[in-house]
């Protein structure tokens, strides 16, 4: 994800012929008494250079790790979710820099069964990080022959699969790798996507993956298509062939993430909003309070999702929102340039990378928490009574 300055600054023109007009409510007064809000309550720190440049992460319960993208550090960083400990960093990567072939680590996914963790990486490839070594190290580089960097990653566990994005070529398109070989079986290009291909997601109820694309070229034709942007597509595995697309108006999709009854969140670029897709029928749900978004989460464990909100009119914040109802719940200060966010189903723990920053919980002296030098923030819900 994290479009790049030039796809933003374009992206930013072309949004402007969607205006909502949507006032943004303060964020925890808008939360009910006696209901439980989220708040910062351990920073993590990252060794090595500051955390400026990042991306995407992941949560392994069945490790109990957290994963970081950490272009800043050329490294996957990794975290134990149950004491919070850094427990390291897996190097080997290209690093930030268009110069290295877009730079990365960049997308993230882990696959439990085998104990691996994949990562698009820059010069169109993709790492694979054997788990089960000590030290954790990468054991297999895999080339998508692309120009540019491999960006988001999803798994199929059906059919031992791995869909592997990348953003930033023209065309654009997506790889399919087998987790077996690590082959790369094939792919699909879309020179209709105007600003590269962003999260995917795999839903096993049917059988498909789902793709973020956030803006199409037939859709920035003049007159602009009133209230048109970008699609979510679907994708068969097995015949590696697109089998539909949902429209998907005022949004710029980047984070995709499978809710409890089959829903897509589709987090948006778009600084006041977040959308929910009924694949089943292509209904789309407005979300108007949260919005500027790159990744999102759903865990089950609270069964809330997560927008890391880095974009936000308003400033940077962790918008959550009920994952049943689709209803905003609350948005919760972060840091600039907050775009990764990962949730523990377990302890519900909310993990979000922060930047150098001097925000509100910064150097606080009464809960010892500092960021000066960037970090991975851990949120937590508690019980507030009140305003």
């Amino acid at each position: 994800m994290n479009p790049s300055s030039k796809w933003k600054s374009r992206l930013k023109g072309v949004l402007l012929i969607f205006p909502i007009g949507i006032a943004l409510a303060p964020a925890a007064c808008a939360v009910e008494a006696a209901s439980q809000t989220i708040q910062i309550v351990a920073t993590i720190q990252v060794p090595g250079n500051p955390l400026k440049s990042f991306d995407i992460s992941w949560v392994d319960p069945a490790s109990h790790r957290y994963y970081l993208a950490d272009r800043s550090n050329s490294s996957i960083d990794v975290v134990n979710t149950q004491d919070l400990s850094f427990a390291g960093q897996v190097g080997g990567f290209a690093g930030g820099g268009k110069e290295k072939g877009g730079g990365g680590p960049n997308g993230v996914v882990a696959i439990a069964d085998k104990h691996q963790v994949w990562a698009g990486d820059g010069n169109s490839r993709v790492q694979v990080i054997d788990l089960a070594s000590t030290p954790p190290r990468i054991v297999k580089t895999i080339a998508t022959n692309g120009t540019s960097r491999c960006d988001e990653l999803a798994y199929d566990p059906a059919d031992k699969l791995v869909m592997v994005g990348n953003n930033d070529d023209h065309p654009a398109f997506v790889s399919f790798i087998a987790t077996g070989d690590y082959k790369v079986l094939g792919t699909i290009k879309f020179p209709h996507a105007k600003y590269g291909v962003e999260q995917s997601v795999w839903v096993p109820a049917v059988s498909r993956f789902y793709l973020a694309v956030p803006v199409t070229a037939y859709h920035l034709a003049l007159p602009p298509i009133k209230g048109v942007e970008g699609e979510i597509a679907e994708i068969d595995p097995t015949t590696m062939t697109i089998t539909r697309t949902f429209p998907v108006i005022g949004c710029a999709g980047t984070g995709l993430a499978l809710g409890p009854s089959g829903d897509l969140l589709q987090a948006c670029h778009r600084s006041t909003v977040t959308m929910v897709l009924d694949a089943r029928t292509g209904a789309l749900t407005t979300i108007d309070r949260v919005g500027g978004s790159d990744e999102a989460w759903f865990n089950p464990g609270d069964n809330h999702y997560y927008v890391a909100a880095g974009g936000n009119d308003g400033g940077p914040v962790l918008g959550v929102i009920d994952a049943t109802s689709n209803k905003w719940i609350e948005n919760v200060e972060t840091a600039p340039g907050s775009h990764s966010v990962a949730a523990d189903p377990e302890s519900n723990r909310i993990f979000v990378a922060l930047a150098p920053n001097q925000s509100s919980f910064d150097n606080d002296s009464t809960r010892g928490l500092k960021c000066t030098s960037g970090c991975i923030g851990v949120y937590a819900a508690n019980v507030n009574t009140g305003h």
